[in-house]
């Protein structure tokens, strides 16, 4: 279960990838929420519309651009696994390139047109898309349910022109560690992680840098622990450990910026 709002803060990402400030994620990656409370929002708000602005401005300075250019109109950004397509819209409206967004799931795709994007019906690991075709590549917690991650890498790298990058967030093995030890067996298998997704990307890509953010929720409600428990894939009939409220959680996730190779 990932909060809405921290798919929305990859938008600093994006805006510094697509505005040619180097590689290093530093002022970006710090944007990426660690005082996140599980089901409910405690940063500050605006605070990811200031990043952004920051990211815009330095957009508008990259060489060869005109002071009045719009930022980022001619990039080009993919998001696989978009869900409702927040992320995606926000992207198109608030950084101002043209983003195209793909999910398996036809009413994700559904809600994401709603929002005025432009999302198809699509496999991450097949993609209808032309050789080079974006500039960056977004996968906010989609990698690790590939059947197949190595082909889903090789198909993100493909349609990423020579130089482009691929932002990738995952989450490390023991986050949420509390709460998934309550869930037991209906608990899901690791596969992409903090700890493995390096390996996993450098056999793909040219260049791979990672910044974490770790910190602790606090589940104050029995609704969310069993919410959490039911939005889990089990075998069997699910049994929810015992647990006492508050229950306090790590949270521990990473954000992989890949360069695709010339």
């Amino acid at each position: 279960m990932v909060p809405s709002h921290a798919r929305v803060n990859l938008l600093s990402f994006v805006t510094y990838i697509l505005g040619g400030v180097p590689a290093s994620l530093s002022a970006a990656a710090n944007s990426f929420d660690d005082t996140v409370a599980f089901g409910k929002r405690r940063h500050q708000p605006g605070q990811v519309t200031s990043d952004v602005v920051v990211g815009l401005r330095r957009h508008r300075n990259v060489a060869h651009r005109q002071p009045n250019d719009g930022p980022g109109q001619d990039a080009r950004v993919l998001e696989v696994g978009g869900g409702p397509g927040e992320l995606a819209a926000r992207i198109a409206t608030e950084v101002g390139c043209a983003v195209v967004m793909v999910d398996l799931s036809p009413r994700m795709v559904e809600l994401a047109r709603a929002r005025g994007v432009d999302a198809h019906v699509g496999d991450a690991a097949q993609l209808p898309f032309a050789d080079g075709s974006f500039d960056c590549v977004v996968a906010a917690w989609v990698l690790f349910h590939l059947p197949d991650i190595d082909k889903g890498l090789d198909e993100l790298s493909r349609v990423l022109a020579p130089g482009g990058r691929l932002v990738a967030t995952t989450n490390a093995e023991r986050h949420l560690e509390e709460l998934r030890a309550v869930a037991g067996k209906a608990s899901w298998e690791r596969t992409f992680t903090r700890e493995n997704g390096s390996d996993f990307l450098e056999a793909h890509f040219a260049a791979v840098e990672r910044r974490d953010a770790d910190g602790w929720v606090t589940i104050e409600d029995d609704e969310l622990v069993c919410g959490f428990v039911d939005s889990l894939d089990a075998d069997g009939p699910l049994q929810i450990g015992p647990y006492e409220l508050p229950l306090r959680c790590r949270r521990s996730s990473s954000v992989f910026v890949a360069t695709a190779r010339s």
